[in-house]
């Protein structure tokens, strides 16, 4: 709807919006700011991918999935905030984000797919001893701090 708008700055969606589409923000490169609604339960593949000046999100309850190449390539994204419902993390999802560089995933999160984290040199992933992320950053190489369910 939005994509290679390069123009806009910041966003604010409806509190009724329950989706959003592929590529719906992508090439974005000037949007700095967007709340994301609590009726939200899905972003399509690449929704936000080359959104270069992007800083920060929070992801509301009730998404699933970080879709293939959400944030790929958004160089300036430095936090995101992952509630517990989020399951899985598709390919590239944050690939290219430079600058994040700590992130919490929940225990709620059984699946990454590869490379998505791939050139995100300042990450630090924040998860629970011995769940299914702790496992993959020690199979990734991926710096990570580990913490008791209590702590998280």
């Amino acid at each position: 709807s939005f994509d290679g708008f390069g123009n806009i700055r910041t966003v604010e969606l409806p509190d009724t919006l329950i989706g959003i589409g592929e590529y719906a923000f992508s090439e974005c490169k000037h949007l700095r700011a967007i709340e994301l609604p609590d009726s939200l339960r899905f972003i399509g593949k690449s929704a936000f991918t080359q959104c270069e000046r992007l800083v920060g999100l929070r992801l509301p309850r009730g998404i699933l999935e970080i879709a293939e190449q959400t944030f790929f390539f958004c160089k300036a994204l430095e936090t995101v905030e992952i509630p517990d419902t989020v399951s899985s993390i598709g390919e590239q999802a944050f690939a290219g984000c430079e600058h994040l560089r700590r992130l919490t995933l929940p225990a709620s999160v059984k699946f990454i797919d590869k490379n998505a984290f791939a050139l995100c040199p300042r990450l630090t992933i924040r998860c629970i001893e011995n769940s299914y992320v702790f496992k993959y950053c020690l199979a990734n190489a991926i710096p990570f701090e580990a913490v008791t369910a209590k702590d998280l």
